[in-house]
């Protein structure tokens, strides 16, 4: 049996717009992941890919790099979706709705000016980074903000 055949194996979560939730969401991400039999070595790369695009949606998506849920200033909240289909996994995180999808498109289509220096920084690097792991990584716009969507086949 072909694995594209069967219906995919789908993890769909809601997770407050902070930083807290980026934690919760790459340990989800990681227990579906061993369920759904993926090898280790690529659990790590999808749970830095997870990790990447939920701390973009934290802090450029409405929730302007919140810590905890107390730091909010309003409810905003961030999805995941990951589905596999026993050779492909696509993941998605929607944000809350404050990013520029223009800017962002640019963001993940262009290279930094100074690799090195965008490799040496602590931050903004994230979406090279995912870009670079993935075969597909894009952004448009969803129902409440930017949606961006990494997939990658074994």
């Amino acid at each position: 049996m072909n694995p594209r055949d069967a219906n995919p194996t789908i993890l769909a979560i809601d997770l407050p717009a902070v930083h807290l939730s980026v934690r919760m969401g790459r340990r989800l991400v990681q227990a579906f992941a061993q369920t759904a039999e993926i090898a280790d070595k690529e659990i790590d790369c999808l749970m830095l890919v997870a990790s990447e695009l939920l701390a973009n949606a934290a802090d450029h998506g409405g929730g302007g790099g919140a810590m905890q849920v107390e730091d909010l200033a309003k409810d905003v909240r961030m999805g995941l979706k990951l589905s596999w289909d026993g050779v492909t996994w696509t993941l998605s995180v929607e944000d809350g709705g404050a990013g520029d999808l223009a800017e962002a498109q640019a963001s993940i289509e262009s290279e930094p000016v100074d690799v090195l220096a965008a490799l040496e920084s602590e931050r903004g690097r994230g979406l090279f980074l995912v870009r670079d792991m993935c075969d597909r990584l894009e952004v448009h716009q969803g129902e409440y903000g930017l949606v961006f969507v990494a997939e990658k086949t074994l």
